[in-house]
């Protein structure tokens, strides 16, 4: 494998030159917190990730003791984590983990454990580690002996350089929490707005007449799903008319970037799954129950059998009808009215038995438009996120090789 084309300044060392493993066992059970480390989470506490204990008492005497600050490399590989990922422990506190993680510490006085870090949640790593893995058995996991793994190459600036490049990329951490924390807020005031606007405890300037309970079965001329073509997935094609399947209803809108065609002879053959501008979309099968969405495209398109078709009749807002399923009282009327609970599915009796508050369709519509402005701060707000997390991972590709310099760290 040939090496990058580096700085004069910078070095390459192998990993073993400035981490030592951890082996130290667990004895008499000493310690009882048992640690996972999520590619996405990075390292938590086992019950945490799994919402139980995998582990047991008799066999955590063999695990390893993972302190405050150690790195972990879990061998697991997954989308987000295409070589396993390494992480570090930040709890402030001592745990174990299983003997199939490779625990290890940073040594000498001339590493940065923050820059070592953020190497590790980059990807310039994954090159080595796939030229030299097996994976055995299990094409899942990574087969990877500790003599390879220590021998991994890393680029490692001078000191200083190495401390400029950590507090940059701190520094887009920290902007990155801040928006997310600005996001959460947003979701926060929606929710609380749809505790109030969707039941009437709170009316908006020019409304005051009395709504009226009604079921879903009485504000609707369709309620009816799809169904899988003829032949299956073999009949799906890359264009034609559009095929909305559970996973195209995602956060209250209709997503078409995972969408799957029919032909128009396939479409004609399964008229009564057509949709309309201004149906509402419901998931009713599955683990993605419960989610909604309103159809404003203006083109045909087909749902199968796991999506329900509600098409609201002229007095009532589909907009309207769509916030109501999503709120915390139309998700518990969906777990509610399940046949044998548990999420296990819905049936168009159960749907035509929901119920909600319905006030003059003005009302409705003037509450909809609350929930659209709400909806255009949280997507704009995602995307800034998303154009953040963007600038981020490119600072990492440029930083961690050396292709663009820190200004006055470069040369001390």
């Amino acid at each position: 494998m040939s090496k990058p084309i580096l700085p004069i300044e910078w070095k390459i060392v192998k990993l073993r030159e400035i981490a030592d493993k951890c082996t130290a066992k667990n004895r008499d059970f000493t310690h009882t917190l048992v640690l996972t480390n999520s590619a996405q989470r990075g390292i938590i506490p086992q019950t945490e990730h799994f919402d139980k204990d995998i582990a047991i008492d008799e066999n955590i005497d063999g695990y390893y003791v993972v302190n405050d600050g150690d790195f972990v490399y879990n061998p697991r590989i997954s989308v987000t984590a295409p070589c396993g990922p390494i992480r570090r422990n930040h709890l402030g506190k001592t745990g174990v983990m299983s003997p199939l993680y490779t625990v290890f510490k940073l040594k000498g006085e001339d590493i940065d454990d923050k820059y070592i870090e953020y190497y590790f949640l980059s990807s310039a790593w994954y090159r080595y580690m796939k030229s030299i893995a097996n994976y055995g058995a299990r094409h899942d996991r990574m087969s990877i002996t500790d003599d390879s793994f220590f021998a991994m190459p890393l680029p490692l600036p001078p000191l200083a350089e190495q401390h400029a490049i950590a507090e940059i990329l701190t520094t887009a951490d920290r902007l990155i929490a801040v928006k997310e924390r600005l996001i959460a807020a947003k979701q926060k005031q929606k929710r609380w707005l749809m505790q109030n606007l969707l039941t009437g405890k709170m009316r908006l300037p020019g409304f005051s007449g009395e709504w009226e309970r009604r079921k879903l079965g009485t504000v609707t001329s369709k309620i009816g799903s799809g169904k899988t073509p003829k032949g299956g997935s073999a009949v799906y094609l890359g264009d034609g008319i559009p095929l909305l399947r559970s996973q195209n209803i995602v956060d209250d809108r209709v997503n078409l970037a995972d969408v799957v065609y029919i032909s128009s002879s396939m479409d004609n053959e399964m008229a009564n799954s057509r949709v309309q501008y201004d149906d509402v979309l419901l998931n009713i099968t599955g683990a993605s129950i419960g989610r909604s969405a309103v159809y404003l495209d203006s083109g045909p398109a087909n749902v199968n059998q796991h999506v329900c078709i509600i098409r609201p009749k002229s007095d009532v807002n589909a907009k309207y009808i769509q916030l109501n399923l999503s709120s915390q009282n139309g998700q518990q009327q969906i777990d509610n009215n399940q046949a044998g609970g548990g999420r296990e599915g819905l049936n168009f009796q159960q749907i035509a038995k929901i119920s909600f508050d319905f006030p003059v369709l003005s009302e409705q519509k003037a509450i909809t438009e609350v929930f659209d402005i709400s909806d255009r701060e949280i997507e704009l707000l995602k995307k800034d996120l998303e154009a953040h997390k963007l600038k981020k991972k490119y600072l990492m590709q440029q930083l961690l090789t050396g292709k663009t310099r820190v200004k006055g760290a470069a040369r001390k």
